[in-house]
């Protein structure tokens, strides 16, 4: 990623992030000192409902040092960066590092003491390629509710900005964005930090096989177009 596309807002995040935010460290390292750092792995089979209804996925919560999750998420060679300049680049750099915890995240699942699914369904959950890893949303610093741009607003992407520009205009005028998955722009452009991390794997139907949920086909197209999906 060059560096000149991928800005942040200093007042917000302060020298010191910014620098190491801006570090040209490879996507290749920063998501294997994930794997060096990862502890506190949690497993929990889950049953999904709504667009998930009668399937089965594995989910995974761990912790890593708080710096290698920024850079991993809002630096300019990480895990976002990798789906802003392409979205087929975002996600073969989800499955790298999917497959570089796989090993761990199994080891945890057969510690469990759960019977909602087999260590064969938790492995075929995982090489899904639906499958996922993402910040924990609700243990960090992500601003979910504000609608203050100028406040919560930390990065300075070009195309997020422009989309998150195009909803502004479009709450003015007392509308919705066109696309309605645009507003995910103002979650996008924050930089939000904590030190946990999720994978999800993915859905599972009766027969074994992936199902993936209609809003989430095109997640790579999303974080590309807005920076969260």
């Amino acid at each position: 990623m060059n560096i000149n596309e991928w800005q942040f807002r200093e007042d917000k995040v302060g020298s010191k992030r910014l620098s190491l935010l801006l570090q040209s460290l490879p996507y290749s390292a920063i998501a294997q000192r994930i794997a060096n750092q990862i502890k506190n792995i949690g497993f929990r089979p889950a049953k999904g409902d709504k667009e998930a209804k009668d399937k089965k996925r594995a989910e995974f919560y761990f912790s890593v040092d708080s710096e290698t999750l920024d850079l991993f998420f809002n630096g300019s060679q990480g895990y976002r960066a990798q789906y802003y300049l392409d979205p087929e680049r975002g996600i073969e750099s989800n499955r790298f590092v999917i497959d570089l915890l796989k090993g761990k995240l199994i080891e945890a699942a057969n510690r469990s003491h759960q019977t909602i699914l087999s260590l064969e369904q938790v492995e075929k959950s995982l090489e899904c390629k639906s499958a996922k890893i993402w910040i924990n949303e609700n243990h960090s610093t992500l601003d979910q509710t504000s609608h203050d741009a100028d406040e919560i607003v930390a990065l300075k992407t070009l195309r997020w900005v422009e989309a998150l520009r195009q909803v502004l205009a479009a709450w003015d005028r007392g509308q919705r964005p066109d696309p309605p998955i645009k507003d995910k722009a103002l979650l996008g452009l924050q930089a939000p930090e904590g030190k946990c991390l999720v994978v999800f794997g993915g859905w599972l139907d009766n027969e074994d096989k992936e199902f993936v949920v209609p809003s989430k086909i095109e997640r790579g197209r999303h974080i590309h177009d807005y920076g969260f999906s």
